[in-house]
């Protein structure tokens, strides 16, 4: 029995240990830094999508009207054949494009960036 009490607690002790040696790298004042802790607005230095450091990204064309289609023509046969493309709006840095069934009845209204291609829900 002293065997076996022995055993539990140096097992609690490895596992506290362990926590602590590990656990505590998580918690360092570094990873504040994100939420303004350092002084910086809202986590402004972890959004890359604020800031555009790379010089390449800003000489890359931007992406036309028959591309956005194309990207959204590929999701709505991945996710529901029955839908197609409605009308689509130029929005300044993005593509506006609403969704629709086959009665032509507004399903989503989705956007494509014009620099990445990534698609966004806009309702």
């Amino acid at each position: 029995m002293k065997k076996r009490l022995g055993i539990i607690v140096l097992s609690s002790l490895f596992v506290v240990a362990m926590g602590l040696t590990y656990g505590l790298p998580f918690f360092e004042p570094g990873q504040a830094n994100a939420c303004g802790w350092n002084g910086s607005k809202g986590g402004e230095d972890y959004v890359p999508q604020r800031r555009n450091t790379d010089p390449s990204r800003s000489k890359t064309s931007l992406m036309t009207r028959e591309q956005a289609y194309d990207v959204v023509a590929k999701h709505i046969t991945k996710v529901n054949p029955s839908l197609k493309i409605g009308e689509m709006k130029d929005a300044g840095s993005f593509f506006e494009t609403e969704i629709v069934d086959k009665d032509n009845r507004f399903v989503e209204l989705l956007g494509v960036d014009k620099q990445s291609g990534r698609l966004m829900v806009l309702n």
